[in-house]
């Protein structure tokens, strides 16, 4: 499973990665420059600005999800690199679970450079952060990796089921928009669906045991159903 780990970051190219923090930064950005210039909201506390990259970093990461599956799942079975892997003594739920860790551990380095990158902008923009505010601000971003695994399995679904890439990329954004819809007619089913835990589970603190368990369920299923599809999918 380490093996496989140390070949994605080999073979997968970082670009993907780079582009995605620039556009988060580039998001951000522009959402201070609107708020300062058209606007007129002149004043930050360090909370608004952590705020900005927080919320940024999250409507980004569907995306970046999506796309890292489409490349190192669905690309791998047109380029023959899955039939490399399984020629090994390996198992499919091995592959599985190594490249979902591959996934989870891009996230958490583009959360990662999200967080110093907020932190940096307050000690530029208003002060050095205490040591409290920054523990803080951590643990807001630690507890929203919890629903991020569920995402990632969750996603990782039609990439096993799509035999090119940019099929992967349309389902998965297709899914990204219906789950988007269906949540805003049907609010009752908002606490129960995985992006809008991601998106509220550092912020409801008071829900983050309802919300782990959601994301459990999530990440259960997702990937029973992936192990399944992934083991009755034929590998030429």
């Amino acid at each position: 499973m380490i093996t496989i780990i140390k070949n994605e970051f080999i073979s997968t190219k970082k670009i993907i990665l780079i582009i995605f923090n620039i556009l988060i930064t580039a998001s951000i950005a522009l959402t201070y420059i609107a708020s300062t210039k058209l606007v007129g909201t002149n004043i930050f506390t360090e909370s608004d600005i952590v705020n900005m990259f927080f919320k940024s970093t999250l409507s980004m990461l569907a995306p970046f999800i999506v796309i890292l599956i489409s490349k190192v799942i669905t690309d791998e079975f047109a380029n023959g690199g899955m039939k490399i892997y399984l020629i090994n003594p390996i198992s499919r739920n091995e592959v599985l679970i190594g490249k979902s860790i591959f996934i989870f551990i891009n996230v958490l380095i583009t959360m990662a450079i999200q967080l110093l990158l907020s932190l940096l902008a307050v000690s530029v923009l208003l002060q050095i952060p205490s040591l409290d505010f920054v523990v803080d601000i951590t643990l807001k971003y630690l507890v929203t990796l919890i629903p991020v695994i569920g995402l990632i399995l969750t996603f990782i679904i039609p990439g096993f089921l799509m035999n090119a890439s940019r099929n992967t990329i349309s389902a998965g954004f297709l899914l990204i928009a219906v789950l988007d819809i269906v949540a805003s007619f049907y609010e009752k089913l908002n606490p129960y669906s995985i992006m809008y835990v991601m998106k509220t589970i550092a912020v409801s603190n008071q829900n983050l045991i309802n919300n782990s368990l959601i994301s459990l369920i999530y990440i259960v299923i997702g990937f029973i159903i992936s192990s399944y599809v992934f083991s009755n999918k034929e590998i030429s």
